[in-house]
């Protein structure tokens, strides 16, 4: 049975796997570049499961992560509520960091 950590490891993954090959950040040519990869995609899934935006190019106009982004790493305006959501994230690499070192 897989862990907590690895089904978020591999939903992480189809999310780069929806990039368009143009967006090369979320198609890793080696392992150093997977973390980052991955890290954007934990963006994209929070603002595909919380926001409901399905499209990929929706979502990525949403992320402002890189330098000089104020420590906001994306956000969202919710025009119902007139609210506006600032995100920032964090994604574990390893196992071991994830879930507060406590695994499942």
């Amino acid at each position: 049975m897989k862990t907590k950590y690895e089904i978020l490891v591999s939903m992480l993954d189809d999310l780069c796997d929806e990039a368009p090959a143009e967006y090369k950040k979320y198609h890793p040519t080696n392992e150093a570049e997977v973390p980052k990869a991955r890290g954007l995609a934990y963006i994209h899934l929070l603002l595909k499961i919380r926001f409901g935006l399905r499209s990929f190019k929706d979502r990525e106009d949403l992320i402002t992560d890189g330098t000089n982004d104020g420590g906001i790493d994306a956000y969202y305006i919710s025009h119902a509520s007139h609210t506006i959501y600032f995100i920032q994230s964090k994604f574990r690499n390893t196992e071991q960091n994830f879930d507060g070192g406590k695994g499942d």
